[in-house]
């Protein structure tokens, strides 16, 4: 028996893309990972980014939709082995993102990501995150928040405060 429906996989792509890298923007195409509050995702597509000023990162994404920590298409076999009802239509991923680092201690991100059908007839996703830095008299504070645009869920809104006892 297989503990796990990609054990018989001798070879899978995680990564693999062209990346064109210029001052004052970053383009690629490939097989992708988007690391951010949202999780870690994949898609098969092309991204753009600028950096219109200093510490600013504004980015857009797109393309044919992975399952997070698959790697593979919505309707391959491995999620059809894992789940009662798999998926019956592909997916497709769109998102922007934007970071800025005001200074050294103070920096800002934020993402929202939608991942439709690929007919069109729904979407799968449809997420926004929002997280932060800034520390202050050696405090650092810190927050995190992500939520379901489509069930109007807040799935996460974390503060923090932290500062070392000892210096």
């Amino acid at each position: 028996t297989q503990l796990w429906t990609g054990e018989e996989d001798h070879f899978a792509t995680l990564a693999a893309y062209i990346e064109l890298n210029k001052e004052k923007w970053i383009a690629r195409a490939g097989r992708q990972w988007l690391t951010s509050q949202l999780g870690v995702n994949n898609f098969d597509g092309a991204s753009l980014g600028i950096r219109p000023a200093r510490g600013v990162m504004l980015e857009a994404y797109g393309g044919r939709a992975l399952v997070q920590g698959l790697s593979q298409p919505y309707t391959s076999g491995e999620l059809a082995a894992a789940d009662n009802i798999p998926p019956d239509d592909g997916g497709l991923i769109f998102g922007v993102t934007g970071s800025w680092r005001a200074s050294a201690t103070a920096a800002v991100n934020a993402e929202y990501q939608r991942v439709i059908r690929a007919d069109r007839a729904g979407f799968y996703s449809d997420r926004v995150s929002v997280d932060g830095v800034y520390t202050i008299a050696g405090t650092v504070l810190t927050l995190n928040s992500q939520a379901d645009l489509a069930t109007t869920a807040i799935n996460e809104l974390v503060l923090r405060a932290a500062r070392p006892f000892l210096s």
